[in-house]
């Protein structure tokens, strides 16, 4: 019992980890969409953050944070890496279980097809997590601007401290 019960929750820890964030557009909503894109930066002293891009220039990137709910500055010369979510993916996970199932219909020769359909759904699945993510060495970093919210810069009348999700 207590198993079923450790199982179920762990189980619930992965799942729980693989959701995007709330803000985060489906793919047709991307070039409508008021929020910018989801980023999770490696930056000095050896820190990671998470959070929404609002805005960065050759010098800076300034991200609302998911921790704080702030809007905190990190020079670039800090950063070591990011990687930018900017829509969010249909996901088929659902099918690793259907797809396990399925070779049944197979009879013996279910041992032979078994790993072969575990290994696809799995590959597929890992794949379209991974649809609508940009790294740092995807592309020039001044084309990472187009998925900020505000991909011009923060206007001047406009103090981080007013900007909230």
């Amino acid at each position: 019992m207590k198993t079923n019960i450790l199982l179920s929750g762990l189980l619930a820890i992965v799942l729980s980890a693989c959701q995007y964030p709330a803000y985060l557009p489906p793919p047709e909503m991307v070039d409508v969409h008021p929020y910018g894109s989801h980023i999770a930066i490696h930056h000095k002293p050896n820190r990671s953050m998470e959070g929404e891009l609002i805005a960065l220039d050759s010098s800076r990137m300034i991200i609302l944070d998911d921790a704080s709910n702030r809007c905190l500055s990190v020079p670039m010369e800090d950063i070591y890496s990011f990687k930018i979510w900017y829509a969010t993916s249909s996901g088929y996970e659902w099918t690793i279980p259907f797809f396990i199932v399925l070779p049944f219909i197979n009879g013996w020769y279910s041992i032979l097809t078994m790993p072969m359909h575990l290994i696809t759904t799995i590959a597929v699945s890992v794949d379209a997590r991974h649809a609508f993510v940009y790294h740092d060495r995807d592309m020039d970093f001044v084309k990472y601007r187009m998925f900020a919210r505000f991909p011009q810069g923060v206007p001047d009348k406009l103090d981080l401290a007013d900007i909230h999700r």
